[in-house]
């Protein structure tokens, strides 16, 4: 399934001055790069994910888990973005 997120620079092109949907793409939010993003995300999971390997190695078991639930949590939020935040 492909979102429906389209470039403002795409609803421009082509479009004369003063036509609305040219206004309109002007005033409009713009949205995030979704790849982007879950490329950002992945590299932090598995940062996260890297620091509890070396915890455990260096006898900090509590740390280690904190940084295993972290990575955990970039996981579950790189399923979120890749699913748009629809269930």
């Amino acid at each position: 399934m492909s979102d429906d997120l389209i470039s403002r620079k795409a609803l421009m092109e082509g479009r004369v001055e003063n036509d609305p949907v040219r206004i309109a793409a002007m005033c409009a939010d713009t949205a995030f790069n979704k790849e982007k993003v879950i490329e950002e995300l992945k590299a932090w999971e598995k940062a996260s994910h890297d620091a509890g390997i070396q915890s455990k190695y260096a006898g900090l078991d509590g740390k280690a888990s904190e940084y295993y639930q972290e990575s955990r949590a970039y996981h579950r939020a790189i399923e979120i973005v890749e699913k748009g935040g629809i269930e």
